[in-house]
């Protein structure tokens, strides 16, 4: 990882955690079993992914609970400080070659668009048709993951890897230097 990933991910931690209710921060010091999951993920970018999990899994059920119905005010503030700190945090690692993914590879688009009808103050009423957190995975295992962004290398479909640029064939290299001009 890169100290702008490290400081990204403390920034957004910091920025979250001043928007959590503290009964919300109390679930995040004692939940473990989420910590554990990120223990192979770089500290403070771990601390940043557990942290967003945990208050995401303690939010789960109250939130699949009122599908169709309305979802209390703190609630709600607690759920947009941490799906705005995610999208936030994606944002700023992409110039540096990185992404956040997440198990299931929806859930991470599935959380932004909740953004869309979750509101800051008296609640929100949530849609009927919105799909369910996965509360079981949420509890259970790291739903976050950073992956570097695949390079796009429509221009020269025959390199598989643009780091595999020492293992250019004769005809590559023509290819290669034609896209140029």
């Amino acid at each position: 990882m890169t100290t702008e990933i490290d400081a990204a991910a403390r920034h957004f931690y910091d920025r979250m955690m001043r928007h959590i209710s503290e009964h919300t921060q109390s679930n995040i010091a004692a939940d473990l079993i989420i910590q554990q999951q990120y223990v192979d993920t770089a500290a403070p970018v771990d601390k940043f992914l557990s942290s967003a999990q945990t208050i995401l899994s303690s939010e789960s059920e109250g939130f699949n609970s009122r599908i169709g119905g309305h979802y209390w005010a703190d609630d709600s503030r607690d759920l947009i400080a941490v799906i705005q700190a995610l999208r936030d945090f994606n944002t700023a690692i992409q110039p540096q070659g990185w992404e956040l993914q997440t198990k299931p590879g929806t859930f991470l688009n599935q959380l932004f668009d909740y953004l869309s009808f979750l509101s800051e103050s008296g609640g929100s009423e949530i849609p009927p048709d919105i799909p369910r957190m996965n509360d079981f995975l949420l509890a259970k295992t790291a739903i976050f993951s950073l992956k570097e962004k695949e390079v796009d290398n429509q221009l020269f479909p025959d390199l598989v890897d643009i780091r595999q640029l020492g293992k250019i064939t004769p005809e590559i290299l023509r290819k290669l230097v034609e896209g140029l001009r």
